[in-house]
């Protein structure tokens, strides 16, 4: 059996454009060619077009298998991200630095624990790389990256 870049190489020889008295000269199959008077055409054709049919079954499968690989992979990620939505739902763990940076629009349940303790529902409205700026029902309220956890912090959802 010939290697794959040699099958492709044959087939090159088999091109009707290539000039008939020399496309067989680098041919890989050329050792198997016949030149008797009693057989039309050239017999490396049979053992190139076996290498090809096995290097195309080859393709299917690793493509099947591919594509069976994608698929498990996919049930994988939303087995994952189900399993999260479970914990979050009986879980309210405080809304991470990175995490507040994707909830732009979305409510959030804040807790601030400086003089006293207030909670309330907010929007995120804005942030940059140290502050927060949520819209609450007093107006917009600007929190510090530095304070996050010691003097405020954020939910997902309301702390009971």
């Amino acid at each position: 059996m010939k290697t794959l870049d040699e099958v492709i190489k044959a087939l090159r020889c088999t091109d009707p454009e290539v000039d008939p008295e020399t496309k067989c000269n680098d041919c890989p199959y050329k050792e198997s060619r016949r030149n008797d008077l009693w057989y039309v055409g050239p017999s490396c054709l049979d053992e190139m077009f076996s290498d090809a049919l096995h290097y195309l079954k080859e393709y299917k499968n690793t493509d099947e298998n591919y594509k069976k690989a994608i698929a498990h992979v996919t049930e994988v990620i939303d087995n994952y991200e189900k399993m999260v939505a479970d914990y979050l739902a009986v879980n309210n763990p405080p809304l991470t630095w990175d995490e507040l940076k994707q909830m732009r629009g979305k409510p959030v349940w804040v807790v601030e624990e400086e003089y006293q303790t207030w909670e309330y529902w907010s929007l995120v409205y804005w942030m940059k790389d140290d502050e927060l700026t949520l819209l609450n029902e007093n107006g917009q309220t600007t929190y510090s990256k530095n304070e996050q956890g010691t003097v405020w912090q954020a939910y997902r959802k309301e702390r009971k």
